[in-house]
Order: structure tokens, then C-alpha cells, then sequence
């Protein structure tokens, strides 16, 4: 049983986030960096902003759908709701800090 990941992309095109689940965050990333993801091409690049782990595909995927029950391309309010109130028992979580400054 491997690690599985829920994730937050910021495109750096458009400040739009987007949330899935992987087992291979740097793989994934590159996937949608390079334009192969269909419903993000036309958004990227992206930035990994946000991320926690858990022991299985199906944890992951219920803390996806439990706080946003869609997925694709969010807004900072859903990002904001996402990561604070309720994390669930036993997962990681890991805030990933930009190399790039904010401008506002």
C-alpha cells in the first residue's frame, strides 16, 4: 500500500487552483505542465501550493470530495475552506512555500 495525495495547483497564468488526488505529486505536476491535461492546458503553468498525505486512494478521495465536491479549477475561497477547518485524523499535511513573492 503506497502513499496517495490530495493536491492544490495555483495556475500561475491566472491565480485559478485546481484539486485532485495522486500518487505521484512531481509526476502529476508535470502532467498538467505540459499541457496533457485537457481541462488545465489552457491554465498552466501551475504551482504545487498544497498538499497532504494519506495510506490510501480511497482516504484521499473522500477528503477531496468531503470539501470540495467537484473538481477542477477552484477559487481562493475554496482553497481558504479547503485547508483549515477539519483535517482529518491521521493524514499529513504539508503547506508548500513559494519561491515566488506575492504582488497583492
Amino acid at each position: 500500500m503506497g502513499k496517495w495525495y490530495v493536491y492544490i495547483l495555483r495556475s500561475l497564468k491566472d491565480g485559478g487552483y485546481y484539486i485532485g488526488h495522486t500518487s505521484d505529486l512531481e509526476r502529476r505536476l508535470e502532467y498538467h505542465n505540459s499541457g496533457k491535461q485537457r481541462s488545465t492546458r489552457h491554465r498552466t503553468p501551475f504551482e504545487l501550493v498544497y498538499y497532504e498525505e494519506f495510506t490510501s486512494r480511497s482516504e484521499a478521495v473522500r477528503r477531496e470530495k468531503d470539501r470540495c465536491p467537484f473538481t477542477g479549477l477552484k477559487n481562493e475561497c475554496c482553497y481558504e475552506e479547503f485547508i483549515h477547518p477539519d483535517i482529518l485524523p491521521g493524514c499529513k499535511i504539508y503547506p508548500v512555500r513559494s519561491a515566488r513573492s506575492s504582488t497583492g
